[in-house]
């Protein structure tokens, strides 16, 4: 089965650096059925760290989900989104798709995510 990433540029400030747990809330508000979904993740967001157990967002942040190719329709709901809490940005309407290549699929396959 292909995977593809999806990539959505962020807009917004800060976020908590240990930011996981509330970003994967934030995520399953808009989209449920994610808690059923066995092959997708959720990639970590980069930013630069401000102090305080903060991430400063910027140019290169981006919420990044990796999931099998068929299941892209159903994630595109989080295109041009408000997320509330402590994960407060905004994400803008249409992701970058990219497609995984043969070491990430390895490396996925390798640690039972994919």
């Amino acid at each position: 089965m292909p995977y593809v990433d999806l990539a959505f540029r962020l807009t917004g400030s800060k976020i908590p650096v240990d930011h996981g747990y509330a970003l994967y809330s934030a995520i399953s508000r808009i989209v449920p059925e994610i808690h059923e979904a066995k092959n997708v993740g959720v990639h970590p967001v980069r930013g630069t760290y401000s102090g305080n157990g903060e991430l400063m967002l910027g140019d290169s942040s981006r919420l990044v989900v990796r999931m099998e190719t068929e299941q892209i329709r159903k994630l595109l709901k989080f295109g041009g989104k408000k997320f509330g809490g402590s994960c407060s940005f905004s994400t803008l309407p249409e992701p970058n798709k990219r497609k995984i290549g043969f070491l990430a699929k390895e490396r996925a396959a390798r640690y039972g995510r994919g």
